[in-house]
Order: structure tokens, then C-alpha cells, then sequence
């Protein structure tokens, strides 16, 4: 990547920055749709709304003639009040196309707006409508990824038993029904006795429900949901087959008729290693450090579907926040709403946007994507045969199954009812476990941080302070106080993504969320209300995270 057109990619978001930060707030109390599609076409974009789906649409910008088409996703995520996931789409796309512009450059840049996975797989519809034929390779990314969060593999299917019985009086006549409740509970427990022999990497689980279920009548239906996960679509296919015969053994010794559908969902993800690699190259010159291990390594998303069809990359991104703050709950919320966090995402944004670019003017990288594609897919044919042979003897597993879960699991829970029918189950928490954190360019709240200094030091004396002396510590002050932020010379240090405000005060810079050089001044008198509160918030992470070594004696009199 020719260090010109990355320079020109971060300037184009460092004047994008205020704007990104108000997109991903105005969305949350907006129709993302609009929103969205009204923001591009400001940016110079042909805008097609409802495409193919109606919260669907496209966003498409071709300068010269020919090239490449290089996709990028950008999705809402339910139940998030904060949308960095739109944000680094549009991101993308926008310093995509002023790279193309500035360079005069041939090539296409087409962002999509699907709509969120899981209010259904819109990716997989759009890509039978066709939105992703033309494209050389597609970028997308996961919703920030946190600290403490590990995330399961893949939501290959749906298995929805419903037994349709005779219903009778519990205690009047109970040998006239045939219990549908007793059906799903000896299913799940059949289920839960397959878990000790399907691998390690492979997950099962679900509930089950009745209607019009009353305590003296003996449950004549029961319906059950379930999903079965694992790293790839193979694997899940091979492990389906044999959560089934669960299912039929519960049926058989319970005399009730099952009805089974198995409903297919999202493929598992293929990461396309030569862009991964980019990105990875990109990302550890520049912003921080990569984790292969944890985030999205597997993935549950319809884009699963989107990277077999074309060479495709979904890495995620970590941001800061409480232990026990995942995705869909209220402190992940908080936490994405944070500055810290609209940075990171302009980082990632960064480094995708440099591989796109790349993928559309370097004829040998392109090619090298297309030959890690076409590799991987020998690769998972192979698997496939691979899983199929697992189980070469299914059809007398399935019948050793059923057999002997009918006649040994009934007389278990009878045993059970009678004995523990008038009891209680207390469960205990479990002992908490302590996880590896993710690597990131951000970092949690420390515990071993030195007592406050208040050492005085000069404006004049601060700037010497800025990395370029070696055998000198790098400082950073906000609001007077001097932060010594040596140990992540990765991000403060020359030439690094916030080099800005180091070896001085920028508090105007970090209350606006700017990496302007004519706003990293101390002089913060004329920010606003909002602007203030951000900046508040930057003292207090600093606070939290790194030593304070002293103080400014000679601020502007008008930030005292």
C-alpha cells in the first residue's frame, strides 16, 4: 500500500470524524435507512434505497473506466442504541472513493445496507437477487467485540419437533393421554447425555413450550426449538443427524407422533486470508496489535453465505468496557457511545479502507485474493467428505439410539418424578472463570498505578516530551494534568494514529473529537456544553489508565 493513499485515507476520515461521530449517535432516534441514504448521496454516491429488500439499499461510486468493484456491508445492529457498525461502512466507502478521486484511480466502490441479521438473513437474499455478482471481494465487520466476550461459531439450523397427542385428566384418567410434555423433557435429556460425545467445538441447545398447557391435564402438545453449532457447515450438517434420533427416542417411548423440520441457516464464515493479512499488515504498522484467537474467529451471520460467493473478510474490533457488558445489554451501549470507542472504529475503518484500495489497483493482490479463495474452497469440499465419512454407520447409531433411549431414559425420569416431584432444585453460581483479555489498542482501568505527582512543568517544557527524544517519556495532558502515556508509544508515538496531542495539552482537540492540529490546543474556553462533558470523559479514562506525573503551571488563562 503506497503510504500516499494511506495518508490521503486518514485525512479524508480525520475531516469525516465529527461527522461519523454525529451519524452514529442520529441513528439510534432515526430510520437508519434514510438516514443512511441521505448521508451518501451528500457524499456524492448514486443511492438506490429499497434494493431488492425494503430496508435495503446501495450506495455506488465509479471513477474512470473499468477496474474492479471492491464491496463493503454495512448493517444496523438490533437492540444497539450506537451504530459505529454503520459508521465504519460508510467510512469505507467515502475514503474509498476520495482515494479513487485524488489519484484518479479506475475502480468501484458499492456499499450495502442490509438489513440486521437477526431480524432475518437479508445478506443471503440480496445475494440471490444478485447485489454481490460484480464485486472482486466484500468488506464488512463485526460490532465492536469486547473485552470478556467469546463468541460461539455458527447457527446452522432450526429443529422444531410438535407432538400432537390424545389429551386427557391428570388425575381422573391420566392412562388415557399420551404426555407431550414427557416427550420434550426425555428429548432434551437424550440431548444433554449426546453432549459428552460430539466435540468440543459443537453446541446444542434450545427450549420447549406447550399451548394451552394447564396442571391437571396431561399435555397433549409441545413444541421445541433448537439450534445446533459448529465451526464450519459440515461439521453442523453431520452433528444434525445425529441430535435427530434424540427427537424420534423421545417420541417412541412416549407413543407420541414427532413432526421434525430442520430449517437451514447461515453458512459458516470464510475469512480470506490474503485480505485478512492486509488488514492485519496495516492495522499492526500503524494502530495497535491483532488477536487471531479471540472475537470472530467463527461467526453466526448471514455473511457467511456472502464469502462463499466472493472473497470476503469480517474481522471485528474491541472497545473498552465492564466485565459482563456484551452485546445487547445496556452497559455494551454505554460503552459504544464512549470516544475511545468512536476511535477505535475510525482505526479499523482505517485499515479497511487501505485493503480495498489496494484490491482495486493491485492486479497482483487481487489475484492473490482470488488464489486464497479458490484454495479455500478446495479445502472445504474436502471437509465435507471428510465429515461425511465421520459417521459412516449413522443408520445403526440412529437405531441403538432410539432403542435405548426408549427403553432406559422413561424408566430414569419416572424414577425422578417420584422421588424429587415434591422438592426443589437450587442451582448455585458457578465460580467465575477468569478469561484471557483481548488484545487491543485500548486498554481496561489499572490497578497498580503510581500516586499522583504534581510535579510543575512548562508548556515550553512539555514539548520535549513528545516522543522524538529518545531515553524521554511520551506525555499527554488534558485539562492541565500531565499523563504519562510511555508504555502505548504504539498509539502516541511519532507518527502513530494520536502523535497530535502529544508533548502538550490538546484538550479542545479531544472535547471535539478532532485530530486537527489547529484544534490540539489547551485553550478549551469556547467548546460546548456537549463538547465539555466529552472532554470530562477523556480526563477521567486518562485518570483511570495511566500515572500522573504533574501539571501545567502556564495554561491559557482562559481554560484556568
Amino acid at each position: 500500500m503506497s503510504p500516499d493513499i494511506l495518508r490521503s485515507i486518514e485525512e479524508t476520515l480525520k475531516d469525516l470524524d465529527r461527522e461519523l461521530r454525529e451519524l452514529s449517535l442520529d441513528i439510534h432516534s432515526h430510520h437508519a435507512h434514510d438516514v443512511l441514504t441521505k448521508f451518501m448521496a451528500k457524499h456524492g454516491f448514486e443511492v438506490t434505497e429499497h434494493y431488492h429488500l425494503e430496508t435495503a439499499w446501495r450506495a455506488k461510486f465509479t471513477n474512470g473506466e473499468g477496474g474492479r468493484t471492491i464491496g463493503v456491508n454495512s448493517e444496523p445492529i438490533l437492540y444497539q442504541r450506537h451504530h459505529l457498525s454503520n459508521c465504519v461502512g460508510v467510512g469505507v466507502a467515502i475514503a474509498v472513493k476520495k482515494a479513487l478521486e485524488k489519484f484518479n484511480l479506475s475502480g468501484t466502490v458499492e456499499l450495502l445496507g442490509t438489513p440486521a441479521e437477526e431480524t432475518g438473513d437479508g445478506k443471503v437474499d440480496l445475494l440471490k437477487a444478485g447485489a454481490y455478482k460484480d464485486m472482486a471481494a466484500c468488506l464488512m465487520f463485526v460490532l465492536p467485540i469486547i473485552l470478556f466476550l467469546w463468541l460461539t461459531s455458527l447457527r446452522p439450523g432450526v429443529t422444531r419437533p410438535r407432538d400432537q397427542l390424545d389429551r386427557a385428566h391428570a388425575a381422573l384418567s391420566p392412562w388415557e393421554g399420551r404426555n407431550a410434555q414427557d416427550a420434550a423433557v426425555l428429548a432434551y435429556n437424550n440431548i444433554s447425555a449426546l453432549r459428552q460425545q460430539i466435540l468440543p467445538t459443537h453446541r446444542v441447545h434450545g427450549i420447549f413450550q406447550g399451548t394451552d398447557w394447564v396442571a391437571n391435564i396431561i399435555p397433549d402438545n409441545s413444541k421445541m426449538r433448537y439450534l445446533v453449532r459448529a465451526p464450519t457447515m459440515a461439521e453442523a450438517q453431520a452433528t444434525v443427524k445425529r441430535v435427530v434420533p434424540c427427537f424420534e427416542a423421545a417420541s417412541i417411548a412416549t407413543g407420541c407422533e414427532v413432526n421434525i423440520a430442520v430449517k437451514p441457516g447461515p453458512y459458516d464464515l470464510r475469512q480470506n486470508s490474503a485480505l485478512g493479512g492486509e488488514v492485519a499488515k496495516v492495522v499492526t504498522a500503524k494502530y495497535g496489535s491483532i488477536d487471531y484467537e479471540w472475537g470472530i474467529k467463527y461467526a453466526s451471520t448471514d455473511f457467511g453465505n456472502v464469502s462463499y460467493a466472493v472473497p470476503s473478510l469480517h474481522p471485528g474490533f474491541a472497545i473498552p468496557t465492564v466485565v459482563g457488558g456484551g452485546n445487547h445489554t445496556s452497559a455494551f451501549e454505554q460503552a459504544a457511545a464512549t470516544i475511545e470507542a468512536h476511535y477505535a472504529c475510525l482505526d479499523v475503518t482505517k485499515a479497511l479502507a487501505a485493503t480495498g484500495v489496494r484490491v482495486l489497483i493491485d492486479d497482483d493482490f487481487a489475484a492473490e485474493v482470488k488464489k486464497a479463495y479458490d484454495e479455500d474452497t478446495e479445502i472445504q469440499k474436502h471437509h465435507i467428505r471428510k465429515c461425511l465419512r465421520r459417521w459412516p454407520t449413522m443408520l445403526d447409531l440412529k437405531t441403538l439410539v432410539i432403542y435405548g433411549l426408549a427403553f432406559g431414559l422413561p424408566i430414569a425420569y419416572l424414577a425422578y418424578r417420584h422421588y424429587f416431584r415434591s422438592g426443589r432444585i437450587v442451582s448455585a453460581p458457578s465460580p467465575q472463570t477468569t478469561q484471557k483479555p483481548l488484545k487491543t489498542i485500548m486498554q481496561a482501568a489499572r490497578e497498580d498505578l503510581a500516586p499522583p505527582k504534581d510535579d510543575p512543568y512548562t508548556t515550553e517544557e512539555l514539548k520535549k516530551y513528545d516522543g522524538n527524544t529518545s531515553g524521554l517519556p511520551i506525555y499527554v495532558a488534558i485539562k492541565g494534568t500531565v499523563f504519562d502515556v510511555s508504555h502505548k508509544a504504539d498509539v502516541y508515538g511519532p507518527g502513530r494514529s494520536y502523535a497530535i496531542f502529544a508533548g502538550k495539552d490538546g484538550s479542545k482537540g479531544l472535547g471535539m473529537s478532532s485530530l486537527k492540529p489547529e484544534h490540539a490546543v489547551a485553550d478549551y474556553s469556547d467548546l460546548a456544553p456537549a463538547d465539555l462533558k466529552v472532554l470530562d470523559d477523556w480526563h477521567a479514562f486518562f485518570s483511570k489508565r495511566y500515572n500522573i506525573v504533574g501539571k501545567v503551571v502556564d495554561p491559557p488563562t482562559s481554560s484556568l
